[in-house]
C-alpha cells in the first residue's frame, strides 16, 4: 500500500499526533492554528469541553479539517492522547 508502508493512515495519525504534542500548548505559530482549529471546530457544533476526548461521531457538523481527520484517525484505531489546549 502506498509508498512501500503497510498502512499510511496510520503513519498519518502518528504524525498527527506528534505534531499536537509538541505544538497544541505553545504560542507558536503552529499551535495557534491548531487551537483555533479546536476552537472552531467545538463552537461550529455548539459543543463544549475537550475536543479530544470526544468522539469523531459526537462531532457531526464540522467542515473537513486537519483536525477532524485527526479525530476520525483516533476514533477509527481506538487511540487517545491527554493533552489539553490553552
Amino acid at each position: 500500500m502506498g509508498l512501500g508502508y503497510e498502512d499510511c493512515n496510520m503513519i498519518q495519525l502518528a504524525e498527527h499526533t506528534l505534531l499536537l504534542l509538541d505544538h497544541g500548548n505553545t504560542n507558536t505559530i503552529t499551535g495557534q492554528i491548531i487551537w483555533n482549529l479546536a476552537e472552531g471546530t467545538l463552537v461550529e457544533n455548539g459543543l463544549g469541553g475537550e475536543i479530544f476526548n470526544m468522539p469523531h461521531s459526537a462531532i457531526t457538523w464540522t467542515t473537513h479539517t486537519w483536525l477532524k481527520n485527526t479525530l476520525i484517525g483516533f476514533e477509527d484505531s481506538a487511540t487517545s492522547i491527554s493533552h489539553t489546549l490553552p
